[in-house]
């Protein structure tokens, strides 16, 4: 071997010793910073790629990120923090720490999430910067701010007397009659091919939501709004997980396809969308004096329309499948639906909510489904320096609340806990204010829909049973029961796995009047 070899073979192994010098008393400074410096924080998950930290595993799949911090922990409900996207994410599932959390209102929030979205829809930076900074003459609120609870407020009131809820249980009623409904529903029925049970579902509520808060003329000038959601729905994940626009292409081209036609929705003239909901006109009212342009107003609408279908339409198909899948469940419920809604008409749209209430089953079968599949993962900013209990989570920092967990916890909820039994809630009716479920979040920024939600979700379970037999081809023992697709995460009620959804027959019954 040459003199110049064993001199260039040292160096490398000089080097590589070196780099494992400096690796071990990274790890060391790592420990004893964590022990010391943020003794008070939550202890921080061990991991061997600095700089990254746990993002790579946590964008992967959640849940495994989770699952290999509970060795470390004292019990399930310890608090852990983890260290995604260069800053600390706090994961929290004690619920006395949780109430804590949702009473922090002014330094937990959630408006970093809030533009984290505007900036996926395409407003730039400096745009969103003078969104934020402009306060509202009627709420005195950021204008971001003003629009989402403008939303709120017009889904909080109790069903029988909400105008807008009452509106969209009317529209649902029309979008799934025989022959009356949108041209991909009409299809879908009047043909004897078979249909995606999800995307049947979603497009059912893209049609009612779109009718119901915006208006005929939506749908009747953009009809490309069904298939265009759809694609955003079934895409979202890749937004909520901040992929770039070249790694997200059909996620991205969809909010910016919704965008361009919402832009064009607000530019009509005001005499052709009197049929549009309280909350659309204030808004744009509203913002008039903010100087917000049409597209401005539009990049944020997006995700009011998406809010408003994404949740209650998974939801929805979930509650569908149980049904399905359970032919004895199937039959009652369609027993209980017929008694309330069939033989006894006419139904006006005031009297839905208390013709659910007589639907006990089906209301227990909706509630368990919100346990098992709408457990969502919560996520609130740190803006400043806050005390939660014992412990101090750091400004700068983000929080995730696995509310999925909690909603299957067997300390909480038993052995059965992950096992789906709908006559759970109705044996037991104080679970359903249990602390341990909340399938809707909690606190003031909880998800708006939580009153009307249930309302739309179990009308169109029990008009798609009493007005239709959904045929899955070859029986349920060909078709399993799909899964979930964890991998892509809970910041929304958690989808199908794609290859799993049931392509189904829908034909209308003929006991129908």
């Amino acid at each position: 071997m040459s003199f110049v070899g064993i001199v260039s073979g040292s160096r490398s192994y000089l080097l590589l010793g070196v780099a494992l010098v400096i690796y071990c008393l990274w790890h060391a400074i790592r420990q004893w910073s964590g022990r010391h410096v943020h003794g008070r924080e939550p202890p921080l998950i061990p991991y061997w790629i600095p700089g990254a930290g746990h993002t790579f595993s946590f964008l992967r799949n959640i849940e495994k990120t989770i699952d290999s911090a509970m060795p470390y922990l004292k019990t399930e409900d310890t608090p852990f923090r983890l260290h995604v996207g260069g800053r600390s994410l706090y994961v929290v599932q004690d619920v006395r720490l949780i109430s804590e959390i949702h009473k922090q209102t002014k330094l937990i929030g959630n408006d970093h999430f809030l533009d984290i979205l505007m900036a996926a829809s395409g407003v730039p930076g400096p745009t969103r910067a003078r969104l934020w900074s402009t306060i509202t003459a009627k709420r005195q609120e950021p204008i971001p701010r003003a629009i989402t609870e403008n939303v709120r407020r017009g889904l909080r009131a109790q069903p029988q007397n909400n105008p807008l809820t009452l509106t969209i249980l009317a529209q649902m009623d029309k979008t799934l009659t025989p022959l009356a409904a949108s041209d991909s529903l009409r299809r879908s029925l009047a043909e004897p091919g078979k249909v995606s049970l999800f995307k049947w579902t979603v497009d059912a509520f893209t049609v009612t939501v779109s009718d119901g808060a915006f208006g005929k003329v939506c749908l009747e000038m953009f009809p490309e709004v069904v298939d265009t959601m759809f694609l955003l729905q079934t895409n979202i994940y890749s937004i909520f997980t901040r992929r770039p626009r070249i790694l997200a292409p059909k996620a991205y081209a969809a909010s910016d396809k919704l965008a361009c036609i919402l832009a064009k929705y607000f530019a009509l003239p005001t005499e052709k969308k009197l049929d549009c909901a309280e909350f659309v006109t204030m808004t744009e009212d509203e913002i008039r004096a903010a100087a917000v342009t049409k597209e401005e107003l539009a990049m944020m609408y997006v995700w009011v329309f998406w809010g408003m279908l994404d949740n209650p339409s998974t939801a929805a198909f979930w509650v569908l499948c149980r049904v399905l899948y359970n032919p004895e469940l199937l039959a009652t419920i369609r027993e209980e639906c017929e008694e309330a809604f069939v033989r006894n008409k006419p139904v006006a749209p005031s009297d839905i909510p208390a013709r659910l209430e007589c639907c006990p089953i089906l209301k227990s079968t909706f509630e368990e489904t919100m346990r098992l599949h709408s457990g969502t993962h919560v996520f609130r900013h740190i803006s400043e320096d806050t005390e939660i209990g014992p412990y101090r989570l750091r400004k700068g920092s983000n929080i995730l609340i696995p509310y999925n967990r909690i909603q299957v916890s067997k300390t909480h909820w038993g052995p059965d806990a992950e096992e789906f039994k709908h006559r759970r809630f109705l044996d037991n009716p104080g679970l359903a204010n249990s602390r341990y479920f909340r399938p809707f979040g909690d606190g003031t920024h909880q998800c708006g829909g939580k009153i009307m939600a249930p309302q739309l979700v179990m009308y169109f379970v029990a008009i798609v049973v009493c007005r239709y037999d959904v045929g899955i081809p070859g029986g349920i023992e060909k078709c399993p029961f799909p899964r979930v697709d964890i991998p892509k995460g809970r910041a929304t009620v958690p989808m199908p796995v794609a290859g799993d959804v049931p392509h189904v027959t829908i034909t209308p019954r003929k006991r129908e009047d």
